[in-house]
């Protein structure tokens, strides 16, 4: 895993630390991580944490987790192996197996992929809907994606936590719009570039940053506009951004649940997004949605919208709770549980 700011990365970072953290779990399982060398090197883990070392190789690391199991099966002991992503092994003996589904991206935009790469997420969806036991989804549209009557599914959100720290990027200046994304065509990061550069009567702050893996780094002004393009961030910096932003932009076209959102509205932030089912799902009526966010006219109606909004303190704490990794530990305890009786 990454120090910097990607959704896959964090979102696994968070599953892995909650479940670690969890009592329940820590007393009534044997944990052993299975990572590549470079993860055990970059993560301090709690002592009772047993590690088995896998290469770094991307392709060769989940070659040896298909098999992996046949070496660590143990017909004495209930054993559950969970891994927070697609790769489930093909021989699974003595395990129950528990796999986690993010979004269907590869399908809808399958030009973000090459070839090689497209096979390889389809075998082994493939392989997780004959092989796994339980498929965790993180939100129900996902899950709908997936199945929508297969028990075999289930949703959990990701957990999410507040991080403590935070880390001003040197060359961002107060007074700033975010947006925290990859630059992927679905991201529909263009639009703003021609909302921010190209309309000055809306009276934005000077600054536009956006944030996160992907792309160069960049800056563009024009009419007294900037667009700061930030590239890859740390996570002490996106508390940073997200802290002090003015407001939270999110343009995309598709998402499987959408964590900066959640993450800025733990720091209490107007919302700005794409009128997506999965953000109605998970977030509620608490942003300001966009409808069809290709159009540059709409965003133009909604900005000059949320300068007047006002921020509900009790309905972002109803929401975030949602994501509580307490909570959410609890959800995959009782679903261990449930594997092994």
């Amino acid at each position: 895993m990454s120090k910097y700011s990607g959704g896959g990365n964090q979102a696994a970072k968070n599953i892995l630390d909650c479940i670690i953290k969890n009592k329940k779990i820590i007393n009534n399982f044997e944990i052993y991580i299975i990572a590549r060398y470079n993860f055990f090197k970059n993560h301090k883990l709690p002592k009772n944490i047993k590690k088995i070392y896998i290469p770094n190789i991307y392709y060769l690391n989940f070659l040896i987790r298909w098999f992996l199991l046949i070496f660590l099966s143990n017909k004495n002991y209930d054993q559950i192996y969970f891994c927070t992503n697609i790769y489930s092994p093909i021989f699974k003996l003595n395990f129950k197996i528990v796999n986690i589904f993010y979004d269907n991206q590869w399908k809808y935009y399958p030009q973000n992929f090459s070839s090689i790469r497209l096979l390889w997420i389809k075998l082994n969806i493939l392989l997780s809907r004959v092989y796994s036991d339980k498929i965790l989804c993180i939100s129900d549209f996902i899950k709908n994606e997936f199945s929508k009557d297969d028990k075999k599914f289930v949703r959990v959100y990701i957990p999410i936590k507040n991080n403590n720290k935070s880390l001003k990027p040197k060359i961002v200046k107060n007074k700033f719009i975010l947006t925290i994304s990859s630059t992927l065509p679905h991201k529909n990061l263009e639009i703003l570039e021609k909302i921010y550069l190209k309309n000055p009567k809306l009276n934005l702050p000077k600054n536009l940053i956006i944030a996160g893996v992907g792309g160069e780094k960049k800056i563009i002004t024009k009419k007294k506009k900037t667009i700061i393009y930030l590239g890859k961030i740390s996570e002490s910096e996106k508390k940073w951004l997200l802290k002090n932003c003015e407001f939270y932009l999110h343009p995309s076209l598709y998402e499987g649940l959408g964590m900066t959102l959640i993450e800025s509205l733990m720091q209490n932030k107007k919302i700005l997004c794409s009128d997506l089912s999965v953000f109605r799902e998970t977030i509620g009526n608490y942003p300001v949605y966009v409808k069809n966010p290709r159009n540059i006219a709409n965003w133009k109606n909604k900005i000059k919208e949320i300068k007047k909004y006002k921020i509900k303190k009790k309905l972002i704490s109803k929401i975030t709770r949602n994501f509580s990794p307490k909570i959410i530990s609890d959800q995959y305890f009782d679903i261990f549980q449930k594997m092994i009786k």
